[in-house]
């Protein structure tokens, strides 16, 4: 949809032909294993602000990157600095020691 000027967008508001965005908060569904979380293992939902991603999940969730080992966005392997959408399901592993 293209606009000549700032007047057509607010016509198209007022006339209902927009939904202007009032919030910009995503829902992100995280499964934690121990020890990055207290029970053996837990899924819970997070409600970040946009944009996001891995790292501010990280910071919200208060997880060292020091602690993970491995990252799933989807199913599918991630990075700290991959960006996260609404709706996404993250999985991270934690650092595993052992001799």
């Amino acid at each position: 949809m293209k606009f000549e000027n700032s007047f057509d967008i607010f016509s198209k508001i007022r006339a209902g032909g927009i939904i202007p965005r009032i919030d910009c908060i995503m829902e992100i569904e995280v499964k934690l294993y121990a020890p990055l979380h207290q029970e053996k293992n837990s899924r819970v939902s997070v409600s970040l602000d946009e944009p996001a991603t891995i790292d501010t999940l990280l910071l919200y969730l208060e997880i060292d990157q020091n602690q993970v080992e491995s990252i799933y966005v989807n199913g599918k392997e991630g990075t700290f600095s991959q960006s996260l959408l609404s709706g996404d399901r993250v999985t991270l592993l934690p650092l595993i020691g052992g001799g």
